[in-house]
């Protein structure tokens, strides 16, 4: 068994969050009625409407490539029309 949150666990396992608790639980985590039945053993988050649909992944800006799009810009916007 994988300890950790479902976060983690997601992760490690490159699935979404929800489909992870839902594995787990038995229940989905939009609040949405039970399509099994739930293992009472498992233990459930308080709010487990925050595992659907986590924030987007934002990687640090690269100041490259903000120039080169720029530059493109630039040069599509100066091409005669």
């Amino acid at each position: 068994m994988i300890s950790g949150s479902y976060e983690t666990a997601a992760r490690m396992l490159d699935v979404p969050t929800g489909l992870v608790f839902m594995i787990a639980t038995g229940r989905p985590a939009d609040g949405g009625p039970a399509p099994v039945q739930p293992d009472p053993q498992v233990a459930a988050p308080s709010s487990p409407q925050r595992l659907v649909n986590p924030p987007l992944y934002h990687p640090a800006r690269k100041q490259e490539v903000i120039d080169w799009v720029r530059w493109r810009a630039e040069r599509e916007l100066t091409r005669g029309g």
